[in-house]
């Protein structure tokens, strides 16, 4: 079988867009007025790590 593209879909954020998987919502690349970039490993795992701290901080906030 052969590989399968993911669907996409774009996001508008300050400063540009980002494309994210429509099935698990991994980000697959950054476009900004310089240009367009694919999500790289070590990125990934950088927006997975903010993303936790994010997710950690809420938990707190609802909590207190």
């Amino acid at each position: 079988m052969a590989k399968r593209e993911p669907t996409k879909i774009s996001e508008t954020v300050k400063g540009g867009k980002i494309g994210r998987d429509a099935n698990t919502g991994r980000f697959l690349d950054v476009q900004t007025a310089k240009g367009s970039s694919k999500v790289t490993v070590r990125t990934g795992k950088v927006l997975e790590e903010a993303s936790s701290k994010r997710k950690d901080a809420l938990k707190r906030l609802v909590n207190r």
